[in-house]
């Protein structure tokens, strides 16, 4: 009687694990899959970032372009989704880990956070944030006011408030580098794949660095002459909605 109870129980508690298990593994396909839409998103955005240390016409040029992409309905409802769900996967997955530590299940008082993984956590940590806002203030404009910010409109925020966006932008295009590069190459190793961005990190995530500098710098008037940053549509808007003055 006790053996059969024994067995019972064990049998139940390995059902138990394989549906935790089933579970996460769904989960993780879950972020991998939306990660790899936003991140493929995220490249393009910055890409096109980074043509503002060239000129105002090179960045708006390839915006415009662009734009019939990612504005597009049936995308951009994909893209909206994909956020969502990386964001509640992303929550959830930070939950989970609070609890085992918590709990201190699974050996979680032994286990060592690779310094790459706990980077990527803590700009994922950083975009969950500020990324809801940004897509407010940015596509906000355009789908309600029909007001494109584009570069003038970059302009006018950094010449607003330059202690606040300058350091904004910077670490918003940094963490959505290092954080999407990271998550890649978390999808290609779990695929077997042997093409990785591992290696390539620190020098992909420097160099983007000094990319986004230049494009700061340019889109600041430093590098090049730009037109007057309160003298656009977008100044125009936020200025009326924030009831404030240059």
């Amino acid at each position: 009687m006790t053996e059969h109870l024994t067995a019972r129980t064990t049998e139940q508690t390995t059902q138990r694990q394989g549906q935790g298990q089933h579970s996460r593994d769904a989960w993780t396909r879950w972020q991998g899959a939306s990660g790899v839409v936003v991140a493929t998103f995220v490249t393009f955005h910055l890409l096109n970032t980074f043509l503002l240390g060239v000129s105002f016409e090179a960045y708006n040029g390839v915006q415009a372009v662009l734009r019939l992409v990612y504005q597009n309905p049936l995308f951009e409802g994909v893209l909206m989704l994909a956020i969502v769900i990386h964001m509640v996967c992303g929550v959830r997955g930070m939950v989970v880990r609070r609890r085992r530590r918590t709990s201190g299940s699974e050996g979680s008082g032994t286990v060592r956070v690779p310094v790459r993984v706990l980077w990527q956590r803590r700009a994922g940590w950083f975009l969950l944030a500020f990324v809801t806002g940004h897509v407010v203030a940015t596509r906000g404009a355009s789908l309600w006011f029909d007001v494109f910010p584009g570069a003038e409109g970059l302009s006018f925020t950094m010449a607003y408030l330059p202690g606040y966006f300058y350091p904004y932008y910077f670490l918003l295009g940094l963490a959505g580098l290092y954080h999407g590069a990271t998550g890649i190459d978390v999808v290609l190793a779990r695929r077997h794949l042997r093409v990785r961005v591992g290696p390539f990190l620190r020098p992909l995530t420097v160099f983007g660095g000094l990319l986004l500098i230049a494009a700061l710098l340019g889109a600041g008037g430093v590098l090049y002459p730009v037109p007057d940053p309160f003298a656009n549509d977008y100044a125009a808007l936020v200025l009326r909605l924030m009831g404030g003055t240059r």
